[in-house]
C-alpha cells in the first residue's frame, strides 16, 4: 500500500506489533504500538481497501479487536472493539466476521451488519468478483453440525443461502470457486449457477 509493504514484527522491545518498510533498512519502521510497552498486538490478516490497510489485533491482552490504517500512528486506530476475523474485500468495502455469528461490512466510514445468527458460527469467508461468500456452521434439530453456504451482494436483503453439506476449504481460481464437500473437491460457477463435483 502505498508503495510500502506491511507486516508484523518484533523489535524485542514493543512485543509483535504492525510495520512498514519500504526496501530499505531506514525505510523500514513500526507504524504503531497498538498494544503499548512490551505487550503483544499480534496484527494479522492484514487486508488493504483502496488507501486503507484494515487488520485484527489487540490493544489489550483481552480483546481482539479490527484496525484502519492509513500507514502513519496517528492514522492507525481501532473501528471495531467486539471480535473481528475472516477480513476479506471485494475491492471496494471490507468484509468480516464478527462474534455471535455476525458478518460485517464496512465501507471506511459505517459498519452494516448484512447477516445475524447468534446459533451459528461463521466459519469462512471469501471474495469472489463483486460478490462475497460465506459459510456458517449451524446444528440441525437431530443434533447433526451441517454448513450452510451463503452469497452477498452486501446487503441484509440480498443475503441468500446457496448450498448445503459438509464444506470446507474455499478458494478461488479465475472464475471459478472451489471447496470441498465431504472431502471431494467440487467447484461452483456463478456464471451458470451450477455446482460440479470433480
Amino acid at each position: 500500500m502505498n508503495y510500502d509493504i506491511y507486516f508484523a514484527a518484533d523489535n524485542g522491545v514493543n512485543g509483535e506489533e504492525l510495520w512498514k518498510t519500504n526496501g530499505f533498512g531506514l525505510g523500514t519502521t513500526m507504524v504503531k504500538d497498538i498494544n503499548p510497552g512490551s505487550s503483544y498486538g499480534y496484527p494479522s490478516q492484514l487486508t488493504v481497501v483502496g488507501s486503507m490497510l484494515y487488520f485484527q489485533g489487540f490493544s489489550s491482552n483481552t480483546t481482539i479487536e479490527l484496525f484502519q490504517s492509513d500507514g502513519t500512528s496517528d492514522g492507525t486506530s481501532s473501528i471495531y472493539a467486539n471480535g473481528s476475523y475472516l477480513l476479506t474485500t471485494n475491492g471496494y468495502e471490507l468484509y468480516y466476521a464478527g462474534d455471535n455469528g455476525h458478518v460485517w461490512k464496512y465501507d471506511g466510514v459505517t459498519n452494516d451488519l448484512i447477516y445475524s445468527n447468534e446459533d451459528e458460527i461463521i466459519a469462512d469467508m471469501v471474495a469472489f468478483g463483486n460478490n462475497v461468500y460465506f459459510s456458517v456452521m449451524s446444528f440441525e434439530v437431530s443434533g447433526e453440525l451441517i454448513t450452510i453456504l451463503y452469497e452477498t451482494e452486501g446487503y441484509a436483503d440480498l443475503t441468500f443461502s446457496i448450498l448445503e453439506g459438509d464444506l470446507e476449504d474455499f478458494t478461488v481460481a479465475g472464475d471459478t470457486l472451489f471447496y470441498t464437500n465431504q472431502n471431494k473437491l467440487n467447484y461452483y460457477s456463478p456464471n451458470s449457477g451450477a455446482f460440479i463435483t470433480v
